[in-house]
């Protein structure tokens, strides 16, 4: 484990010394107590052991506690929260998954959120979104507008003329 560690520590400090903001390793136990700063482009991994932070991340962003990407992410997250505040593209799993912007791809947690736009699938008790494109599978299925289906116990899709339904309601 210490050999693991020192490995990391190293593999951060190279990384921290490159000329310019994108990295290829982050490694965070708490933000600001990361390497590089929250300010930084990840291609590569990220881990977060309690929060870790980054602008924008490309590849695998990972952790036992919550992953932030203030802007675009692409690839998978894996984290207990995933937060991304502009785009996804890719893969969330988690408790809480929550994308404040367009989402495209699949969401895995108790609570899956694509606040603006999601193209893909919602797999969770509760699945919440804006414009939605694809399935929701869960307890609780809303969507402002849909074109898919949802499946679940509770549907619900803001601007159908059916605007509740149990076990499946769909717009197209």
């Amino acid at each position: 484990m210490k050999k693991l560690i020192a490995a990391l520590s190293v593999m951060c400090a190279t990384c921290a010394l490159h000329a310019n903001t994108d990295y290829y390793v982050m490694l965070a136990v708490f933000s600001p107590g990361q390497i590089p700063v929250a300010t930084s482009s990840i291609d590569g991994v990220c881990i977060n052991l309690l929060y870790g932070e980054v602008q924008n991340a490309n590849g695998l962003d990972f952790g036992v506690g919550c992953g932030h990407v203030r802007e675009h992410m692409n690839g998978l997250q894996l984290n207990g929260g995933n937060v991304v505040g502009s785009a996804m593209a890719g893969a969330q799993l988690g408790l809480v998954n929550l994308v404040d912007g367009d989402m495209a791809g699949f969401q895995f947690s108790l609570w899956n959120d694509a606040n603006v736009l999601g193209n893909g699938f919602q797999l969770g008790a509760c699945n919440t979104a804006g414009e939605f494109n694809g399935l929701q599978l869960g307890l609780v299925n809303w969507a402002t507008s849909m074109k898919g289906v949802q499946l679940g116990l509770l549907n619900f899709i803001d601007d159908s003329s059916l605007f509740f339904f149990p076990f499946v309601n769909g717009r197209f």
